[in-house]
């Protein structure tokens, strides 16, 4: 049995049989961090830590006193959330050396439910780049194929994920950062309804879309992930006192009934061939499974893209002028005139603003009583290292996977709504390709019982 090749689910079913050590399974993690160290994914390690406290659960399960079924599970952590533990860069050089004064709430409940939080990500810097290239700590290479990138910003956590480093990640989304890097590693990410996981402690894009998710293998990975961060957080104001959900409990139930709608114009223009192809195959699946599909068409949105991008970068601007300030030496040209775009009147920044409720209208509309939109999560895959500006034409139009990486994934923040980015085919490179569920706020328990059933239908080698 190859360790590494467990999903978080099975580890965690090994551990609490007691067929299988945390302190063994740990010391498996770290050989698979060094072993593949050359793709970047992987920041900070402290094997001191990470054995610590894979000997305190050890002992919990010795003793009957497990914290959850994630109790000695090592979870890696994007390096923009705060571990007081563990140094936090940001993915900037103006803080290689910076240790947090206190963990941010989403590791607090990640250390309640006994996971053994010792090893941070790489990430684009600040979080502000679609495809892993612009760290401090240097490009994230793609675990599928080193030669490609991984999409950003949560790049360390999918290609870590990917690359069976560690069986689970958490990432952040503020536009795609969450779905965009899983669509291009290969990974399920989950983007949760914004309010849902507390942001407390973890460095802003924009505090009004900003979203903390797993990344991982399986949906049902995903769900374990996502039960042990839900939580309400009456300090934080982004935090909603919502019901409490067992986000596994529907993980068995088939998809007869289901209904979804495939947003059809996001599988034309400027998407590859491929891509498209990739996605309807899985939509064809769900109809054999039983879903109900009705097609429907979104119009055209691009003046609510650009919106959404200017409140975006305001908010960035806004919180990281002291940054710009004190440390422009160490901020990426690339990351400094995207902050700078955010130098808007703030009269545009409050239309901006306020306009997020119209994009919630079109996908609630488009949705009706359907339970998904369906489409693509990126219009391409993986491009090669240092080729993300090179312009390619795509069904008579050019693009390029800088500005093309987020096309799809956008809205669905915008509107602060849940949406589930899972693998549903390879390429003929061997490069995969992503569907997005995209569901009712508070919605995370149906959307996953699709995606886990349309993934356990596919059966790709995850």
């Amino acid at each position: 049995m190859n360790l590494e090749d467990l999903t978080l689910t099975q580890v965690s079913d090994l551990l609490a049989a007691k067929e299988l050590s945390p302190v063994e399974y740990t010391q498996n993690v770290i050989r698979q961090i060094h072993d593949k160290w050359d793709l970047n994914a992987v920041v900070t390690l402290d094997e001191e830590l990470a054995l610590c406290n894979a000997a305190q659960s050890e002992k919990r399960y010795l003793d009957g006193t497990a914290r959850s079924p994630l109790e000695g599970v090592p979870v890696a952590v994007k390096d923009i959330i705060d571990t007081k533990d563990l140094v936090t860069t940001y993915g900037c050089q103006a803080y290689a050396a910076y240790q947090p004064k206190e963990d941010a709430f989403v590791i607090k409940r990640l250390k309640q439910a006994g996971v053994n939080v010792s090893i941070k990500c790489n990430t684009s810097q600040f979080a502000l780049g679609p495809t892993g290239e612009g760290s401090f700590a240097g490009v994230v290479k793609n675990a599928r194929n080193p030669a490609y990138t991984t999409g950003g910003s949560s790049s360390g956590s999918a290609s870590a994920v990917a690359g069976r480093l560690v069986p689970g990640a958490l990432g952040t989304d503020s536009g795609g950062s969450i779905r965009v890097p899983s669509s291009i590693c290969g990974t399920v990410g989950i983007k949760p309804t914004f309010s849902l996981v507390s942001n407390q402690g973890v460095m802003p894009v924009s505090e009004t879309v900003d979203c903390i998710g797993p990344i991982t293998r399986t949906v049902e990975d995903g769900a374990m992930i996502l039960q042990a961060i839900a939580g309400y957080n009456m300090r934080d104001w982004r935090s909603a006192p919502v019901c409490k959900t067992d986000y596994s409990a529907r993980l068995g139930e088939g998809v007869e009934g289901t209904q979804a709608v495939v947003v059809t114009n996001l599988f034309e223009g400027p998407v590859m061939p491929e891509v498209s192809q990739g996605a309807m195959h899985a939509v064809a699946v769900l109809r054999e499974l039983g879903t109900e599909t009705r097609e429907a068409r979104m119009r055209e949105v691009s003046d609510l893209r650009k919106a959404h991008q200017l409140s975006m970068l305001a908010m960035a601007y806004t919180f990281h002028r002291n940054d710009i300030a004190a440390h422009r030496e160490d901020i990426y040209d690339e990351v400094y005139e995207r902050l700078s775009s955010g130098k808007i009147p703030l009269e545009d920044c409050l239309e901006y603003e306020m306009r997020k409720n119209e994009m919630r209208g079109i996908l609630c509309d488009l949705m009706g009583d359907a339970d998904c939109l369906v489409y693509p999560t990126t219009p391409l895959t993986a491009c090669k290292i240092g080729e993300s500006r090179k312009p390619v034409q795509v069904n008579g139009t050019e693009t390029c996977a800088f500005t093309a990486n987020g096309a799809l994934t956008w809205a669905a923040s915008y509107a602060c709504m849940p949406c589930i980015s899972l693998p549903v085919a390879f390429t003929q490179e061997g490069l995969p390709v992503g569907l997005s569920l995209l569901g009712k706020p508070f919605d995370e328990q149906n959307l996953i019982r699709i995606a886990k059933r349309l993934q356990d239908a596919l059966a790709l080698p995850v």
